[in-house]
């Protein structure tokens, strides 16, 4: 029995955003940036919107929950910033957790701290479950080792 593949990401999509003016502003360098027109590895097509993405993973764990909050936990100290930026240039904000599970499929629930942060600052959390064959379900890896998401 394999434990579940858990990777969690806070990500900043849309068409005004500037990544290199969200890593200035939150003083944070995210784990991968994108644009409009770079290109999908996974997907091999081209990206629709800028991003900034600040992820946490792939790990061995059945405790998505914690996973998610240390990710919020590192965020919450720039929970000004990040709505100021929101409202400034109108992007969305979005929480992701994402499960890859061969055998056993965990408990996904998150802290009503986690979910009550979420809402102050606008975002949406995106469960993503993957069941199946591991090496058959998992993504290739990108150039940082994380998923090609």
């Amino acid at each position: 029995m394999a434990l579940p593949e858990i990777h969690s990401e806070f990500a900043l999509l849309g068409e005004r955003l500037d990544p290199s003016l969200v890593t200035r502003r939150l003083a944070l360098t995210p784990s991968r940036a994108f644009r409009t027109g770079d290109p999908i590895v996974r997907e091999g097509g081209k990206r629709r919107t800028n991003g900034w993405v600040l992820s946490i993973g792939p790990e061995r764990s059945f405790a998505a929950d914690e996973q998610v909050e240390r990710l919020v936990t590192q965020l919450k100290p720039k929970t000004a910033e990040i709505v100021s930026l929101r409202e400034e240039l109108g992007f969305e904000l979005r929480i992701y957790c994402i499960v890859y599970v061969a055998d056993q499929t965990p408990n996904i629930w998150f802290k009503p701290d986690v979910v009550a942060w979420a809402s102050q600052i606008g975002a949406s959390i995106d469960v993503e479950l993957y069941v199946g064959d591991e090496a058959f379900l998992r993504p290739p890896l990108g150039p940082s080792g994380s998923p090609a998401h």
